[in-house]
């Protein structure tokens, strides 16, 4: 049963659920309407790599879920939302906390209702930086997901 969960409450999961707490990622920002989400990992000595740098599979795992989620909450129950493929663009080593920001405008959301409408499915291309605090590009990460309307 699809239950529209305020940003206040799913902010507050997210940041419970044990594979980001355990990995050291927090949900620092949920934008009320969905349409921004801003997300930090923590640097820790138990989420180092070999490298003594961030581990790569967090870096890639701090943005895994968000841009599904901004989506099943903003079209609502009449809509099926999966993410189909990712990527992930290593730019240099995070030595510190790092953030991921992500936006989803109302244009970008039209241009989606539209596509599906059109095509009856859509797969939307989202990119996203991951940097640091002197904002300085980490990562650079790209996720296709596969949205089109729930059959009734």
């Amino acid at each position: 049963m699809y239950k529209k969960l305020t940003a206040r409450q799913l902010k507050l999961i997210f940041n419970l659920w044990p594979p980001f707490r355990g990995a050291g990622i927090k949900v620092v920002k949920i934008a009320d309407d969905y349409s921004f989400i801003k997300v930090s990992l923590a640097f820790r000595w138990y989420n180092k790599n070999y490298m003594r740098t961030q581990y790569g599979g967090n870096l890639f795992s701090m943005t895994d879920p968000f841009y599904v989620i901004m989506l099943i909450q903003r079209l609502g129950p009449g809509y099926v939302v999966w993410d189909k493929q990712g990527e992930i663009d290593y730019k240099r080593p995070g030595k510190g906390r790092v953030y991921a920001d992500f936006h989803l405008t109302e244009e970008r959301l039209e241009q989606i209702i539209n596509d599906i409408e059109a095509n009856g499915k859509t797969y939307p291309v989202f990119e996203t930086s991951i940097y640091d605090d002197s904002k300085q590009i980490i990562a650079t990460v790209k996720r296709t997901l596969y949205v089109r309307k729930l059959n009734k």
